[in-house]
């Protein structure tokens, strides 16, 4: 079981993927912005962030550039959602994208991938 931390502006997408990860074991917080995402990591650190990239307050590139500036959280796992091209200039230090609209079993086997099987 991993923790998973799952960010988006979007209440139905957050929610639907609550609940499909949590139903295959996964511990899940939510945010709805790139800045509830941080007082959140203030908490609990999570194995693995799927983040959006298009959000009020604080974007998903905020988000990875303030993640990526603190050692403690340099081995958290992220992959960018977006329905736009992700930017890749400077190569952004994550570990993989997702391209909306996106299906839950890409969803899963990524996850596989980046942790292990649940």
């Amino acid at each position: 079981m991993a923790t998973i931390l799952v960010v988006d502006d979007e209440p139905s997408l957050l929610s639907i993927l609550e609940a499909i990860l949590q139903e295959q074991g996964h511990a899940v917080f939510t945010a709805g912005n790139g800045q509830e995402a941080l007082d959140l990591l203030q908490a609990t650190t999570p194995d693995l962030i799927l983040s959006d990239v298009m959000m009020p307050v604080m974007d998903g590139y905020q988000l990875v550039q303030q993640i990526r500036s603190r050692p403690a959280w340099q081995h958290i796992k992220i992959v960018l959602i977006s329905a736009a091209p992700i930017r890749r200039t400077p190569p952004l230090p994550i570990d993989e994208t997702i391209a909306k609209p996106y299906d839950l079993d890409t969803v899963e086997t990524l996850i596989d991938r980046l942790l292990g099987p649940s």
